[in-house]
């Protein structure tokens, strides 16, 4: 025995143990929430990824069909005896999810379609379409698109001749 230390006892040497498994078990749990802490982060930041590009699409895919909607709209506006019909009316009849006011050349609503009215009679209801119509416009012409050309291509409401 080296001089000048005491040997531990069987209780102080219990007691040691006992302390550094403890702590080895606190580290072990203290990784472990850790380790779910980052994985509840990497499938946040991965769904909050997954959404953006998903939102993105959709909105990419909404223009076009907005484009194509409105390019049939200005071919029926544009159509002479000649011209063939059968696809532009397609494109219009099937338009279930874009909303549309139309409006003839003194800003009176003729029609609307993809749009809930809650309104207790007609005048209510021509009063909250021509306030739509005006808002619609109002978010096309401040600036959202790009140019003058976007503007009249991709209108929302289309006035009739």
């Amino acid at each position: 025995m080296v001089k000048g230390k005491k040997r531990a006892t069987p209780t102080q040497y219990y007691i040691y143990t006992c302390v550094i498994l403890k702590m080895t078990w606190i580290n072990r749990q203290q990784q472990f929430k850790t380790a779910l802490v980052a994985a509840a982060l990497l499938v946040a930041v991965t769904s909050l990824l997954v959404s953006k590009w998903l939102a993105n699409d959709l909105a990419a895919e909404e223009y076009k069909r907005m484009e194509l909607w409105s390019d049939a709209l200005h071919t029926l506006n544009n159509a002479d005896q000649n011209t063939d019909l059968s696809l532009v009316l397609h494109v219009i009849e099937d338009n279930n999810n874009i909303p549309v006011i139309v409006i003839d050349q003194d800003g009176n609503v003729t029609d609307h379609r993809n749009i809930s009215i809650q309104a207790t009679d007609r005048a209510d209801t021509i009063a909250q379409l021509t306030r739509r119509a005006q808002q619609m416009k109002a978010v096309v012409t401040s600036g959202l698109t790009a140019t003058s050309q976007e503007v009249s291509n991709s209108s929302v409401t289309t006035t009739l001749p």
